[in-house]
Order: C-alpha cells, then structure tokens, then sequence
C-alpha cells in the first residue's frame, strides 16, 4: 500500500516539480505474520462450570514490517508478544 495519494507516480512527481517532498519512497510493503491461539474447557469444580485457559501468541515468528505509514513515516508493529490466562466459570 502507499503511504500517501500520489500512488506510483511520486517519481513522475519529483522529476517534474523537484523539491515537491523530502522522500523518494511512498511504498509499504507487504508482510506476513503468524498468530497462535489455543485454549482448553475444563471443569474445575462441580459446582464450576466453562472454565478455560488460553494462550495466545500475535506476530509468532517475530517478524519485523511496518503495519502503518503516512508519507515519509512508517510505523513499526508490535514485535511477539503473548497472553495467557484463566477464565473461570460460575
């Protein structure tokens, strides 16, 4: 995706009014990520009832992309990061 509306004909842009912007490249490339998510339903209690615990893991493979981007700024995203927990039912 580009990071501004002049799309592919920034270069066109540049050669034609110079000093139009400060940056040369307007692209956001693609990327691929990798999530987890994994959960187990027990009951702990008779008188429980739904429990779970779960754990998930976003961007599994640690990939390093830019998710967001505004002309010459590009936003990195969030590198691995995971959740875990316990929901107990009542």
């Amino acid at each position: 995706m580009y990071s501004d509306n002049f799309d592919n004909k920034l270069k066109d842009y540049i050669n034609t009014f110079g000093n139009f912007v400060d940056y040369n490249d307007n692209v956001n490339d693609a990327y691929f990520v990798f999530d987890f998510y994994g959960s187990y339903d027990f009951n702990l209690f008779d008188a429980l009832d739904n429990s779970k615990i779960f754990l998930q893991v976003n961007n599994l493979f640690d990939n390093l992309y830019s998710a967001y981007a505004i002309g010459k700024e590009f936003f990195p995203a969030a590198e691995r990061n995971f959740i875990a927990g316990i929901q107990i039912g009542l």
